[in-house]
């Protein structure tokens, strides 16, 4: 019916209504497809219904993907001077109230003989901070170079045996090209926890990737991998992505994809004062360079029960 002036009330209440109960279906519809899925919230792709077919057009391309070489040196961590000595910083922001540490661990390893501790302590043990404010203590891989349109897969291995108290965040993992926002949050796993996440470079430039333990208790990584992820040319020549690569051209430019469950400093904060990541502490905004950073999932990893 056309809008009258006695009508338009109730024909607006209606339009609502309608736009509400479509609302609901689209949601219900995310719901079933993301319900499995480790960390479904930390995916652009992921987190829209109107993008949810690009996201499972993305988990078959990251299916049948092949990896290159490892780009990240000394992520195994055995021997913790060698992963300084090749570029991996750490960083503290002391607070009186509390005391960090990092180091090799030999009890409770993924891989090989050792793995990395990061700790937060209260300085004093029986009377511990209820919130912590800023994270006492981040570590930055060394810059890796990566190649516009690529894009590459982070891949590691996480423990944190008992719940971190002191902040909603636990262990972020955060990577230079989608910042803080995208970051991937743990508080506690069960046992050693895969984290693997993919990001599409949209320019040339460097790239690093950094843990922040921002509130109270231990976290241990191990195996912390990044490569570049390739796949055989589609059989159609109109489809073929250049060179064999994953067609990052396909999605928008700056698009991180991120597979599970990566706070990283940009190339022009490695020399930031304090080596603070942008400027001044692992927080803040997506350094400008690389613009606003939507986010997609690959391979579907099972929510932990």
């Amino acid at each position: 019916a056309a809008p009258t002036p006695t009508n338009e009330p109730y024909l607006f209440a209606y339009a609502r209504r309608s736009d509400q109960a479509l609302r609901q279906i689209e949601r219900g519809c995310w719901e079933l497809t993301l319900q499995p899925v480790a960390a479904p919230l930390s995916t652009a792709l992921g987190t829209n219904f109107d993008t949810l077919p690009d996201y499972w057009q993305f988990i078959g391309d990251a299916d049948t993907a092949t990896h290159g070489p490892n780009l990240l040196p000394a992520a195994d961590f055995e021997d913790l001077q060698a992963a300084l000595a090749s570029g991996w910083r750490y960083f503290q922001h002391p607070q009186s109230a509390l005391t960090t540490s990092i180091k090799p661990h030999d009890s409770e390893v993924h891989g090989g003989k050792s793995a990395l501790r990061l700790e937060v302590a209260a300085a004093n043990p029986a009377e511990p901070p209820v919130q912590v404010e800023t994270s006492p203590m981040w570590l930055v891989s060394p810059p890796m170079q990566v190649e516009a349109g690529r894009v590459m897969l982070i891949h590691g291995w996480v423990n944190i045996p008992k719940r971190i108290t002191g902040s909603v965040d636990g262990l972020l993992i955060l990577d230079s090209i989608s910042g803080e926002p995208l970051a991937e949050r743990i508080m506690q796993t069960k046992g050693w926890q895969e984290f693997s996440l993919y990001r599409a470079a949209p320019r040339s430039g460097s790239m690093t990737v950094t843990f922040a333990l921002t509130g109270l208790g231990e976290a241990f990584l191990d195996d912390v991998t990044v490569e570049v992820v390739e796949r055989p040319k589609p059989t159609t020549a109109a489809a073929a992505p250049q060179q064999g690569t994953m067609n990052a051209a396909a999605l928008p430019p700056g698009t991180a994809m991120q597979i599970s469950s990566a706070q990283g400093a940009a190339p022009a904060a490695a020399g930031a004062p304090n080596g603070l990541p942008y400027g001044n502490s692992p927080y803040g905004s997506v350094p400008q360079a690389y613009g606003a950073v939507p986010q997609a999932r690959g391979a579907v990893q099972a929510r932990p029960q």
